[in-house]
């Protein structure tokens, strides 16, 4: 398993790698946790995968917004740099 760089505990040089950002509370309830609230699709009102309210305050949805972190800002770097992790790790030798 190789680390996403730039995210979470990886290394990160704001000179190479860019600015990072982070999701707020509320865009996580309303993309992941209770996408119901807001029914973008009509699917959504079937929303049951969640446990709990899924919504700020409930103990499930605090703990697991405890453990989001960081990520680039930008996409395109955000795309590019795994896939490079990837093959240099494939070419270095085990140790």
């Amino acid at each position: 398993m190789i680390d996403q760089p730039a995210r979470g505990r990886s290394a990160w040089q704001p000179d190479i790698d860019g600015k990072l950002t982070a999701f707020a509370a509320e865009r996580i309830e309303q993309l992941f946790t209770a996408p119901e609230t807001l029914g973008n699709w009509p699917q959504a009102k079937k929303h049951t995968q969640w446990p709990g309210s899924g919504r700020i305050g409930d103990p499930v949805f605090d703990a697991f917004y405890a453990t989001q972190v960081q990520y680039l800002a930008d996409v395109v770097p955000t795309e590019r740099v795994p896939p490079d992790a990837r093959s240099f790790r494939l070419r270095s030798p085990a140790w």
